[in-house]
């Protein structure tokens, strides 16, 4: 039984061993997978869809196996109680460790943004120019570039497409810590729901001005956007330690 239980959806590639095998995941992890489901009669690998094995994909193979044990041992004592889809039981504990290694790379990003702009007020007591160099010729900056690279993939299901020359824009006036903030979050508010959501654009748009209100960072060809800020602030202009 536990080896028709294994191969039953061989022949399925969006589901099950066929899936894994045409995957990027390490020949011990889908061997883990087949030992750790073939250990109660109702694990089925049929719960392993596409969608699970992206987010798989894209954490470190320590993740993948401590995310596959979770699972399983979750599972096992809580079966009874999974009303709802078994597959989207174990698509949400692959989410969990997706984020979570998402979240360690977003406070690496920070700390070398934090760094990039203390070197950056250090070279200005220098050079009294006053531009941001990571900034020039109005082009997002190679931690912002990652940041998109790190969010916007197959796992997540958002397109690159979404940043286009308006966000693209709007994120060069942001400082690089405030444009890893927006981006995380339009990630953490849009994943999987991106069918509820009729224009993405917008969405992030709108996420990215709030964080350009928080910072006081107004004016030019923007200041549109601030109508709606509390009464006082349009002249406010000094206000901008924040």
């Amino acid at each position: 039984a536990m080896l028709t239980n294994m191969n039953n959806n061989n022949g399925n590639s969006n589901c099950g061993l066929a899936a894994l095998r045409q995957s990027t995941l390490g020949q011990d992890v889908i061997q883990l997978i087949q030992e750790l489901f073939g250990t109660d009669h109702d694990l089925d690998l049929s719960y392993i869809e596409l969608p699970s094995i992206r987010l798989l994909e894209e954490i470190s193979d320590l993740e993948q196996k401590a995310a596959i044990r979770e699972f399983v041992e979750r599972f096992k004592k809580a079966k009874h109680k999974i009303k709802k889809s078994r597959p989207g039981y174990f698509r949400g504990v692959c989410q969990k460790y997706w984020k979570q290694n998402r979240e360690r790379k977003k406070c690496d990003l920070l700390r070398r943004a934090n760094i990039e702009t203390q070197n950056d007020t250090n070279q200005k007591l220098f050079n009294n120019n006053g531009r941001n160099h990571r900034h020039s010729g109005g082009r997002i900056s190679k931690l912002i570039a990652e940041a998109i690279e790190l969010l916007f993939t197959p796992a997540s299901g958002l397109e690159t497409s979404i940043i286009d020359e308006s966000i693209e824009r709007r994120l060069t006036q942001l400082s690089d810590q405030q444009g890893i903030q927006a981006l995380y979050e339009f990630c953490s508010a849009v994943m999987y729901r991106q069918e509820r959501i009729r224009n993405m654009n917008a969405y992030l748009m709108n996420i990215i001005t709030r964080q350009m209100e928080k910072a006081g960072n107004r004016g030019g060809r923007y200041s549109s956007f601030n109508k709606n800020n509390r009464n006082g602030n349009n002249n406010n202009n000094n206000n901008n330690s924040n």
